[in-house]
């Protein structure tokens, strides 16, 4: 699109220096509104291909120069502060019909609170909504399985499931951090074969 513009912008400069080599006068405008209202008209009334051939020709055989370029960033910019949403846009707004009935001497909650944009939703409904998409996720969750499911937890899972604060000081815990990290890599690799062992 960019390049469409800037083509027919260009042809529109090669067409006025044509005009002006025979020696009359030619009505130049200098608001640069009104020339991409032109450039805007002339994209829309040309079909997409002929608008593409054009865009092609152009940027193979014409050489922009940095004023070209420069116009390129300046509607590359517009066209991406257009895009961006602001803050006013992130709900979307609710109409407000006045004119739906004739006001009587009492006022409706709605005319008192004058909503215009979304109400945020509480605290139930934004919950409910977030277990309607864990429903789905159930059957990939692994579950933990016991070798007997009728018994108790072990002292291991006890020790786990333990405030750490209680522990900070056992013997076990401050071995840990002093552990060279050949001893930490073979506990891992029999904790493996241990658990490996156990699923089978």
């Amino acid at each position: 699109l960019v390049f469409l513009l800037v083509s027919l912008f260009l042809e529109m400069n090669d067409y006025i220096e044509e005009e002006g080599a025979d020696g009359e006068w030619v009505d130049v405008r200098h608001s640069s509104d009104e020339e991409q209202q032109e450039i805007s008209r002339k994209l829309n009334s040309m079909p997409v291909e002929e608008r593409k051939a054009k865009a092609a020709a152009v940027s193979t055989s014409r050489v922009l120069t940095q004023e070209d370029f420069q116009k390129i960033r300046m509607a590359q910019m517009r066209k991406e502060l257009d895009a961006a949403p602001g803050k006013s846009q992130k709900r979307k707004y609710i109409e407000i019909d006045s004119d739906e009935e004739p006001r009587g001497e009492l006022l409706s909650l709605r005319d008192i609170e004058r909503l215009h944009k979304k109400p945020k939703s509480d605290k139930e409904t934004r919950l409910a909504t977030a277990m309607a998409g864990k429903t789905d996720r159930k059957e990939f969750v692994r579950k933990k399985t016991k070798m007997n499911p009728f018994s108790s937890s072990t002292n291991k899972e006890k020790k786990k499931q333990k405030n750490f604060m209680m522990m900070r000081y056992s013997q076990n815990v401050r071995s840990k951090t002093k552990r060279s990290f050949r001893e930490k890599q073979l506990a891992l690799r029999d904790a493996l074969l241990k658990k490996r062992k156990r699923m089978k």
